[in-house]
């Protein structure tokens, strides 16, 4: 299954759901998320900011779906077959010519359904900030609480942080996506932003649970 530049698919997480535009989709998948497209996502039931709770808690305070806006400049995803992560390229918020960085999101991956692309956070993000030229881990934090937590096994832990290294020494070398050959891709002017379907956006304060349990 393939997909043409221009298509929209959505791309699935356990409690998210965000319509993206296929830029291309042969020897990676790169596609690209609007600013100001509707996601479908789990956020706290009780309205506190996930980031300004502990970090356990992140992972165990009650949560209900909410239809936000992508927050940015837009962003570029790059994945290649079997690579447990994707790559995103951040523009820096409020400014679309300035390129911020790569991120480097750590999940299982990707599985292709008539829907999209389905896959599996794992906590832990390496940054790559081309300001700087420095990489760096993001999240060991909630990595560690989620493994307290039971939600990795040691062994899966061990797995993440191994692929995770693999991923910031890539960064270092500058190896693909991050050798520089995205850096001047723009999306096409006449892409409209992505309408969210009418069935994840009637999710709407629903209590937050697995959408897809049968496909992940």
């Amino acid at each position: 299954m393939t997909w043409k530049p221009g298509e929209v698919i959505l791309w699935c997480y356990r409690r998210e759901i965000l319509p993206v535009t296929v830029v291309q989709d042969d020897d990676c998948l790169a596609v690209w998320v609007a600013p100001g497209t509707p996601v479908c996502r789990a956020i706290p039931a009780d309205g506190l900011d996930l980031r300004a709770r502990p970090v356990a808690d992140r992972f165990t305070c009650d949560k209900q779906f909410a239809v936000v806006p992508w927050f940015g400049a837009g962003v570029l995803r790059v994945t290649y077959p079997g690579q447990a992560h994707s790559s995103w390229l951040f523009r820096r918020p409020g400014d679309y010519a300035q390129i911020w960085g790569w991120y480097g999101n750590l999940e299982d991956p990707l599985r292709r359904s008539d829907l999209g692309v389905h896959t599996i956070d794992h906590v832990l993000d390496v940054w790559l900030d081309l300001t700087t030229g420095t990489v760096g881990w993001k999240d060991e934090d909630e990595l560690e609480a989620a493994i307290a937590l039971g939600k990795f096994t040691p062994a899966e832990a061990v797995a993440i942080r191994t692929h995770g290294e693999e991923v910031f020494d890539a960064m270092n070398r500058r190896d693909a996506p991050y050798d520089g050959s995205w850096l001047r891709w723009t999306p096409d002017p006449s892409w409209p932003i992505p309408s969210l379907p009418d069935e994840y956006a009637a999710l709407t304060g629903m209590a937050a649970y697995e959408l897809f349990p049968n496909e992940i």
